[in-house]
């Protein structure tokens, strides 16, 4: 089984790494990093550790570090998805502060990833989706623009 690595998805010097795809199928293998997948179009059948996932535009499907996924398409439709990928420690280092850490904590994706889960998935309709949407084009601009991470979308 292949096992994807960090470097490969992950720029170096860069916390997260995006990029959007479209495919067929993807064989069974095995992350070194957190992975999040949104469902752009189309439909595909999303496996993680054993459980099938059946998604669509809107859903967001998150993979722990460790886990077996793989995903097929579904129906005649191209599966378009965008992944975003990073590594456990961005979670300890970056993510959780002082000011943030009770309301990550009470979120269910969150508490789930972190007691160990292997997989969840998230459906966004309406006004939530194209939120979304928007925040990943912005990322995948930046990425695409090779500006620094942030400047668009997470401005301070």
């Amino acid at each position: 089984m292949r096992i994807y690595k960090t470097e490969r998805f992950i720029g170096k010097g860069q916390s997260i790494g995006i990029f959007s795809g479209t495919s067929m199928h993807e064989e069974a293998h095995i992350h070194e990093f957190i992975e999040i997948i949104y469902a752009k179009s189309g439909e595909a059948v999303e496996t993680v550790d054993g459980v099938d996932y059946s998604v669509k535009r809107g859903d967001m499907i998150f993979i722990n570090y460790g886990s077996t996924h793989a995903f097929k398409r579904a129906g005649d439709k191209k599966y378009e998805y965008v992944n975003i990928c990073f590594s456990p420690e961005v979670v300890a280092n970056n993510i959780i502060t002082p000011e943030n850490a009770f309301s990550l904590l009470s979120l269910t994706a969150f508490n789930e990833m972190s007691r160990g889960a292997k997989g969840e998935k998230l459906s966004f309709y309406g006004t939530e989706r194209q939120e979304i949407e928007n925040i990943l084009e912005a990322m995948l601009r930046e990425k695409k623009e090779k500006r620094p991470s942030g400047t668009a979308v997470f401005s301070r």
